[in-house]
Protein backbone atom coordinates (compact mmCIF):
# COMPACT_ATOMS: atom_id res chain seq x y z
CA UNK A 1 0.00 0.00 0.00
CA UNK A 2 2.78 2.44 0.88
CA UNK A 3 4.69 1.69 -2.30
CA UNK A 4 1.58 2.41 -4.39
CA UNK A 5 1.01 5.70 -2.59
CA UNK A 6 4.64 6.76 -2.98
CA UNK A 7 4.76 5.81 -6.64
CA UNK A 8 1.37 7.28 -7.52
CA UNK A 9 2.83 10.66 -8.44
CA UNK A 10 4.76 9.05 -11.29
CA UNK A 11 1.95 6.91 -12.72
CA UNK A 12 0.58 8.17 -16.06
CA UNK A 13 -2.90 6.73 -15.50
CA UNK A 14 -5.79 6.76 -13.08
CA UNK A 15 -5.51 4.47 -10.07
CA UNK A 16 -8.41 2.00 -9.94
CA UNK A 17 -10.13 2.29 -6.56
CA UNK A 18 -11.21 -1.34 -6.81
CA UNK A 19 -7.61 -2.53 -7.24
CA UNK A 20 -6.18 -0.35 -4.46
CA UNK A 21 -8.39 0.16 -1.43
CA UNK A 22 -8.74 3.47 0.44
CA UNK A 23 -7.44 5.53 -2.51
CA UNK A 24 -9.61 7.84 -4.54
CA UNK A 25 -8.99 7.59 -8.29
CA UNK A 26 -7.34 10.65 -9.75
CA UNK A 27 -5.56 11.64 -12.92
CA UNK A 28 -1.84 12.11 -12.34
CA UNK A 29 0.08 14.64 -14.41
CA UNK A 30 3.55 13.67 -15.55
CA UNK A 31 6.48 15.78 -14.39
CA UNK A 32 8.10 18.06 -16.97
CA UNK A 33 11.41 16.18 -16.77
CA UNK A 34 9.73 12.83 -17.48
CA UNK A 35 12.44 11.86 -19.99
CA UNK A 36 14.79 10.95 -17.14
CA UNK A 37 12.30 8.25 -16.14
CA UNK A 38 12.21 6.61 -19.59
CA UNK A 39 12.89 2.90 -19.41
CA UNK A 40 15.41 0.93 -21.36
CA UNK A 41 13.82 0.08 -24.69
CA UNK A 42 11.86 -3.19 -24.59
CA UNK A 43 12.93 -3.91 -21.00
CA UNK A 44 10.02 -4.66 -18.70
CA UNK A 45 12.28 -4.44 -15.62
CA UNK A 46 11.39 -7.94 -14.47
CA UNK A 47 14.85 -8.64 -13.02
CA UNK A 48 15.10 -12.11 -14.55
CA UNK A 49 18.47 -11.22 -16.07
CA UNK A 50 19.73 -10.26 -12.61
CA UNK A 51 18.52 -13.56 -11.16
CA UNK A 52 20.09 -15.59 -13.97
CA UNK A 53 23.49 -13.86 -13.72
CA UNK A 54 26.11 -15.99 -11.95
CA UNK A 55 28.20 -12.90 -11.14
CA UNK A 56 25.32 -11.35 -9.22
CA UNK A 57 25.46 -14.31 -6.83
CA UNK A 58 29.18 -13.80 -6.25
CA UNK A 59 29.41 -9.99 -6.09
CA UNK A 60 26.61 -7.99 -4.49
CA UNK A 61 28.13 -4.69 -5.72
CA UNK A 62 28.17 -5.77 -9.38
CA UNK A 63 25.96 -3.46 -11.46
CA UNK A 64 24.37 -6.47 -13.08
CA UNK A 65 23.19 -7.04 -16.63
CA UNK A 66 20.26 -4.62 -16.41
CA UNK A 67 22.42 -1.84 -14.98
CA UNK A 68 25.17 -2.25 -17.53
CA UNK A 69 22.70 -2.49 -20.41
CA UNK A 70 21.14 0.75 -19.16
CA UNK A 71 24.59 2.40 -19.09
CA UNK A 72 25.10 1.24 -22.67
CA UNK A 73 21.74 2.67 -23.72
CA UNK A 74 22.34 5.99 -21.94
CA UNK A 75 25.80 6.24 -23.51
CA UNK A 76 24.33 5.79 -26.99
CA UNK A 77 21.75 8.51 -26.37
CA UNK A 78 24.26 11.25 -25.50
CA UNK A 79 27.09 12.99 -27.30
CA UNK A 80 28.08 15.13 -24.31
CA UNK A 81 31.74 14.23 -23.62
CA UNK A 82 31.32 14.74 -19.86
CA UNK A 83 28.33 12.40 -19.67
CA UNK A 84 30.05 9.84 -21.90
CA UNK A 85 33.15 9.91 -19.68
CA UNK A 86 31.01 9.50 -16.56
CA UNK A 87 29.02 6.58 -17.98
CA UNK A 88 32.10 4.81 -19.31
CA UNK A 89 33.83 5.44 -15.99
CA UNK A 90 31.00 3.62 -14.24
CA UNK A 91 31.19 0.73 -16.70
CA UNK A 92 34.99 0.56 -16.38
CA UNK A 93 34.92 0.38 -12.59
CA UNK A 94 35.68 -2.56 -10.34
CA UNK A 95 32.06 -3.75 -10.35
CA UNK A 96 31.32 -2.85 -13.95
CA UNK A 97 31.63 -4.49 -17.37
CA UNK A 98 34.87 -6.33 -16.59
CA UNK A 99 33.28 -8.18 -13.67
CA UNK A 100 30.88 -9.96 -16.05
CA UNK A 101 31.89 -13.59 -16.62
CA UNK A 102 30.37 -13.67 -20.13
CA UNK A 103 28.08 -16.57 -19.31
CA UNK A 104 25.28 -14.97 -21.39
CA UNK A 105 22.72 -16.44 -18.97
CA UNK A 106 21.05 -13.02 -18.75
CA UNK A 107 20.44 -12.91 -22.49
CA UNK A 108 19.17 -16.47 -22.48
CA UNK A 109 16.71 -15.72 -19.67
CA UNK A 110 15.43 -12.35 -20.93
CA UNK A 111 11.75 -12.63 -21.95
CA UNK A 112 11.97 -9.46 -24.09
CA UNK A 113 15.13 -10.33 -26.06
CA UNK A 114 16.94 -7.22 -24.78
CA UNK A 115 20.34 -9.00 -24.98
CA UNK A 116 22.01 -7.44 -21.93
CA UNK A 117 25.14 -9.57 -22.42
CA UNK A 118 25.54 -8.19 -25.94
CA UNK A 119 25.32 -4.66 -24.54
CA UNK A 120 27.97 -5.50 -21.94
CA UNK A 121 30.27 -6.85 -24.67
CA UNK A 122 29.68 -3.66 -26.70
CA UNK A 123 30.65 -1.61 -23.64
CA UNK A 124 33.84 -3.65 -23.31
CA UNK A 125 34.70 -3.04 -26.96
CA UNK A 126 34.26 0.69 -26.50
CA UNK A 127 36.30 0.67 -23.30
CA UNK A 128 39.13 -1.22 -25.03
CA UNK A 129 39.03 1.17 -27.98
CA UNK A 130 39.26 4.18 -25.65
CA UNK A 131 42.14 2.61 -23.74
CA UNK A 132 44.10 1.96 -26.92
CA UNK A 133 43.38 5.48 -28.16
CA UNK A 134 44.75 6.93 -24.91
CA UNK A 135 47.75 4.61 -25.06
CA UNK A 136 48.53 5.66 -28.63
CA UNK A 137 47.85 9.32 -27.88
CA UNK A 138 44.88 9.71 -30.18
Amino acid sequence: MTMTCDAEAFLPFTVDSFAVTKLDPKVVELPENFSRFNRFEQCIECGICMSACPTMAADEKFFGPAGLAAIYQARNKTDDPAKVAHLLGLADGEHGAWRCHSAFECTEACPQAVDPAGKIMALRRELITRRFSKLLGK
